[in-house]
């Protein structure tokens, strides 16, 4: 596992990986379509910025593009091919831009969000309100506590998206055994302090998925909305 420059070559392969990342959080072929063109690594950004990928035995699973302005920039890509996803390799990504930044003297940088995409997110949320909200102790959305309380209340030290990321898995997948052998070292870090061995009984996670079948659609895309933007919102919203 390594993580190196980008070849000017690699254009191709890199935007495929950022196609299949986004179509990954269930957006429909025709939005996936609309983002096609921002969503291409072309060989002149490839050559004017700071692109790097994340490669295992010479496949590319991941990469990042960072562009610099003066002591300035912003992070336009950020993109794990979906089949790697949930297995930590964002966070040494991340890691790698956060050296980068400093090598390159950067005091600060921005991460640039598609508006189209951070709109839909946003009517998104808009509409599924009323689940996941508390208002004037009148009523509690159903999906507050698992999808509000429940991550906000976890401790400093566990990675909230990759919370997001399971509970979209739970019910995208349909597959609770699948779900809990994927992210058991997740679960098992994020529930440390009930001080029992952390199974799928234990979680609950049959069950879950059986009591909220009905809510299926409104899970999938709250937790995409908040597993593709939570740092984001919780920084600014």
């Amino acid at each position: 596992m390594r993580i190196r420059k980008a070849r000017t070559d690699e254009g191709p392969i890199l935007s495929g990986i950022a196609l299949r990342s986004k179509a990954y959080w269930g957006y429909d072929k025709n939005f996936i379509e609309v983002c096609r063109e921002d969503l291409t690594v072309s060989e002149q950004k490839i050559i004017e910025n700071h692109v790097y990928v994340l490669e295992d035995s010479s496949e590319i699973i991941g990469f990042y593009c960072l562009v610099a302005k003066g002591k300035t920039g912003s992070l336009d890509f950020l993109f794990i091919d979906p089949g790697f996803i949930g297995k930590g390799y964002g966070r040494l990504l991340w890691e790698s831009i956060m050296q980068t930044a400093r090598e390159i003297g950067l005091e600060e940088f921005s991460i640039d969000a598609d508006l189209l995409h951070i709109e839909e997110d946003l009517q998104t949320l808009k509409k599924r309100e009323k689940l996941i909200t508390v208002c004037g102790g009148e009523y509690c959305g159903e999906l507050f506590h698992h999808l509000v309380s429940l991550p906000a209340s976890l401790d400093d030290d566990v990675d909230v998206v990759k919370y997001f990321e399971a509970f979209w898995d739970l019910f995208h997948n349909e597959d609770p055994e699948r779900n809990f052998k994927l992210y058991q070292d997740f679960y098992k870090t994020a529930f440390s302090g009930f001080n029992i061995p952390i199974t799928a009984d234990f979680l609950g996670l049959s069950v879950l998925l059986q009591s909220y079948s009905e809510l299926k659609p409104a899970i999938i895309e709250i937790s995409r909305v908040f597993a593709d933007n939570y740092l984001i919102y919780e920084e600014h919203v």
